[in-house]
């Protein structure tokens, strides 16, 4: 049923649509169309979807569909930040915090994860508290890795939630 309501989006001009689609195809275990998946969220992206830039970007990353090119998935993450997509923020910011297609750089990682925290966006918000908590890539500061465990936890982040408790025996 969700593919007939993504075809219809389609057909009326929604680019976002071939993104969602795509996703189906790219991870719906009864679906499973990597290369046809690719050419949703190439078309998406074409018609300056953000969502299937980044979709874009992760499959370079790990070599779902395409070939693996680390390159090619920070170009992707880049222009989805262009459109304002912070979960692209944060996929470029765990890039750079692992190294994983480009040279690991603990403070570019913080930079990014700083931007996307700033947007609401969980994951971020949870590296922050971590990094924080373990003095990576800033120096150790309990409190402010509480104060970022507890934001993504008040907004509803279940990792947060979960470690919370481990982060207020800090206070």
């Amino acid at each position: 049923m969700a593919i007939e309501w993504y075809e219809r989006a389609i057909e009326l001009g929604d680019a976002s649509a071939f993104a969602g689609l795509g996703a189906m195809y790219m991870m719906h275990p009864d679906l499973v169309d990597k290369p046809k998946a690719i050419r949703l969220f190439k078309k998406g992206a074409q018609l300056g979807d953000s969502y299937g830039m980044r979709q874009l970007g992760l499959a370079h990353l790990m070599g779902h569909g395409v070939t693996k090119d680390g390159v090619v998935a920070i170009s992707w993450f880049r222009k989805a930040i262009k459109l304002n997509n912070s979960q692209a923020i944060v996929n470029l910011g765990r890039m750079y915090a692992s190294g994983e297609g480009v040279t690991r750089d603990f403070n570019e990682a913080f930079r990014l994860m700083q931007e996307a925290a700033a947007r609401d966006q969980t994951d971020a918000m949870n590296y922050l508290a971590d990094a924080y908590s373990r003095g990576v890539g800033v120096p150790v500061d309990r409190k402010q890795a509480l104060v970022w465990v507890t934001k993504a936890a008040e907004m509803g982040d279940p990792w947060a939630k979960a470690n919370l408790p481990y982060f207020q025996q800090f206070q």
